[in-house]
């Protein structure tokens, strides 16, 4: 089986001055179909082809930078319609996974990035999102499928989607005296609202939410050869589920957690 697809993108955009510009865009992406051969006891599935997945995405946005540049912000709205959205899904009786064309799903959103520089040597990034999404077509039969776990019949997300997204990040960086390097340190902060890791959205598979906080240390030499930098990852060591699937007929919830509090001392040199 084969599939071809053409994906164009136009996009205009309009300069209102020189450091601000408004745009917007139209678009189409393009997943190729495949085929599930997964084992189910001694018996294959029969294999037939899994629909090909497109998005047409549609955006509009502004671009503008602020106070002799120190001040960039960049805002985009967006909405996608996806047909065929290719995901897997877990039978409730047998717990086995197949791979199959779920629906149609529609995503809408805001979008907002501000990157300033209010004092020298000092950066700070921040950017939230909010996101709304609903199936439109579901391919699969929710009563049977998704009754087991109470939502036959309720409005599903998609999964892995939480509502609102979010992130900040600084960076300053010191200057050693007698031109000996400098030190930087920074740190950031990732939060995501709460999102179902399911298709069915049943509670048990729903992430609450959670916050991620980061942060370095490093010292790069004065010509910028070698660069020693020492890391903590989620420095709050908080815990979530990465990724789990959940199997009502069996009683079965399996949830893969996230790394903990994770320490790196990385050093590089730079050969010209």
């Amino acid at each position: 089986k084969s599939w071809s697809s053409v994906t164009p993108r136009v996009a205009l955009d309009y300069q209102l001055a020189d450091d601000k510009m408004v745009y917007t865009s139209v678009s189409k992406g393009f997943k190729s179909g495949s085929f599930d051969g997964r084992e189910v006891g001694t018996a294959l599935y029969n294999l037939q082809p899994i629909e090909p997945e497109t998005v047409y995405a549609y955006e509009i946005g502004a671009k503008a930078e602020w106070l002799d540049n120190r001040l960039r912000s960049n805002l985009a709205v967006f909405f996608n319609d996806f047909q065929d959205l290719q995901g897997t899904g877990t039978d409730q009786q047998t717990g086995a996974l197949t791979r199959f064309s779920v629906g149609d799903v529609e995503t809408k959103g805001v979008e907002l990035e501000i990157v300033a520089e209010p004092i020298r040597n000092l950066s700070i990034t921040g950017n939230i999102g909010f996101l709304e999404t609903k199936f439109t077509t579901i391919n699969f039969d929710q009563v049977a499928d998704c009754g087991p776990v109470g939502t036959g019949t309720q409005a599903l997300q998609l999964k892995f989607s939480p509502k609102v997204s979010s992130f900040l990040a600084a960076n300053y960086r010191i200057p050693l005296a007698g031109e000996r390097g400098a030190i930087t340190v920074g740190a950031d902060w990732t939060r995501k609202s709460s999102f179902y890791h399911s298709s069915c959205n049943p509670l048990p598979t729903k992430e609450d939410g959670y916050d991620l906080l980061n942060a370095q240390i490093g010292y790069e030499s004065a010509d910028g050869r070698w660069t020693v930098t020492g890391y903590i990852k989620n420095a709050a060591n908080e815990e979530y589920a990465a990724g789990q699937f959940f199997i009502p007929g069996l009683g079965f919830n399996s949830a893969y957690f996230n790394a903990p509090r994770t320490w790196a001392v990385s050093l590089r040199y730079t050969i010209d």
